[in-house]
């Protein structure tokens, strides 16, 4: 590739990110009218975007899934949405009194109470679980009400369209409409939404009356068609795994670690890719997005990830990894201490007094044999960072000296840090 070729692809890449970056929306009042009219209806995207609690506490969305290019590695992550997200970390079941549970739950509460829950369980915040979405062309009829075009028309101004987002209510709602009266360009629309709250919030459609301010009867002019549009599937594109690394990438290594997965390696080995490409294309990029992650901030989380309070009862194991299956926590197994030498009893002295007999000099710790019985399913294995047989990780490293040493002991036997355990 010439270096012309290389900077027109440049400045498209650029004109494209800015228009996904900068791209308007139209931004839906509550409880009183919105006006609007749509623009080529038949060029709707469907997307589902989730509001995830990232590893920092901050809750951004991401686009899992859209029509045109499927699901990403986030959607798999999450599970089958169409079997109650099974195989996934969402992965939910009902037990024999009927009640619902999520089957990672007992692996690891604290992971499960940010993906399902988003940290709180009243419900309010949300969850992982992706809404479906819709995105449509559209002139925004009414002025703007803050910044610096207050009183302005943005879209005559601009001779550009915005964005309107609606999800599946205003979708129906936008169907019926067209049925009722005709083709959405013909005429403008009233959007209501009203009430608040995430289950008390409805949306309705009808065809706006000429009494409303700001209302333009009849088909849209040549002038308006003309107006420059957004790329929809740009603007819906799903998320770049350089995105998801950046904001999640320790809560991902600890799903990896609950669910027995690699996805973390999966979504590196796309950042890398996705680096590759923006550098053929001539773009400057930082390889700190995709950086290795840090050491856990402290034993007791590392130790809550493997922690099990009871296995799963009465349920078939997920889709994925079903040979990962969730154990209760056993003690490590003690290890003898050495034998020690027998004290050599002094000379006999011709006094009657014996000497004092010398203390023995302090054993150092007993080392390890290579073969133990792993803490968590009692097979045996090497001593190493997993278990060769479940596969699971039974060695952290002290933080203080960086010696590694089994996850159910306490005490570095290099150092002496001591760590209090997950219960």
């Amino acid at each position: 590739m010439s270096n012309l070729d290389k900077l027109r692809n440049k400045l498209k890449d650029e004109e494209a990110n800015r228009s996904s970056i900068f791209a308007v929306e139209k931004s839906l009042k509550a409880d009183q009218p919105n006006v609007i009219r749509i623009i080529d209806p038949e060029d709707v995207v469907e997307y589902f975007e989730a509001w995830m609690v990232c590893d920092d506490g901050e809750k951004r969305p991401f686009i899992v899934e859209n029509s045109h290019q499927g699901e990403g590695t986030l959607a798999r992550i999450l599970g089958n949405r169409h079997e109650f997200y099974r195989g996934g970390i969402l992965d939910s079941r009902i037990d024999e009194f009927k009640q619902k549970y999520y089957y990672y739950e007992n692996v690891d509460p604290e992971l499960l109470l940010q993906v399902a829950h988003n940290n709180d369980k009243s419900g309010e915040s949300g969850s992982w679980k992706p809404s479906r979405r819709y995105l449509f062309h559209c002139i925004d009829r009414e002025p703007e009400t803050e910044g610096n075009l207050v009183g302005q028309f943005w879209c005559v101004l601009n001779k550009h369209t915005k964005n309107l987002k609606v999800g599946a209510q205003g979708l129906t709602g936008l169907v019926d409409v067209r049925d009722n009266d005709g083709n959405l360009e013909d005429f403008d629309i009233n959007y209501k939404k009203m009430g608040s709250g995430r289950k008390g919030t409805t949306h309705t459609v009808m065809k706006a009356g000429d009494r409303l301010p700001y209302v333009v009867v009849g088909p849209i002019s040549d002038e308006e068609r003309a107006y420059e549009r957004y790329n929809l599937k740009i603007e819906t594109a799903i998320s770049t795994a350089t995105e998801i690394l950046k904001y999640l990438r320790t809560t991902i290594e600890r799903i990896d670690r609950v669910m027995g997965t690699t996805y973390l390696k999966e979504l590196e080995a796309q950042a890398e890719s996705e680096m590759a490409e923006r550098e053929a294309n001539g773009e400057t990029v930082e390889s700190a997005s995709i950086a290795q992650p840090q050491p856990a901030s402290s034993r007791m989380t590392t130790l809550t990830n493997q922690s099990v309070q009871q296995p799963v009862q009465q349920v078939a194991p997920p889709i994925r990894n079903a040979s990962v299956q969730p154990v209760p926590v056993q003690p490590a197994p003690v290890q003898p201490a050495p034998v020690q030498q027998p004290v050599q009893p002094a000379p006999v002295q011709p006094a009657p007094v014996q000497q004092p007999v010398q203390p023995a000099p302090v054993q150092q710790p007993a080392q390890k044999s290579d073969i133990i019985q792993c803490p968590l399913c009692n097979n045996q294995t090497q001593l190493s960072e997993k278990c060769s047989a479940c596969n699971q990780i039974i060695m952290e490293p002290c933080q203080k000296c960086k010696t590694p040493f089994l996850i159910t002991e306490n005490t570095c036997p290099n150092c002496g840090q001591v760590y209090q355990l997950a219960n």
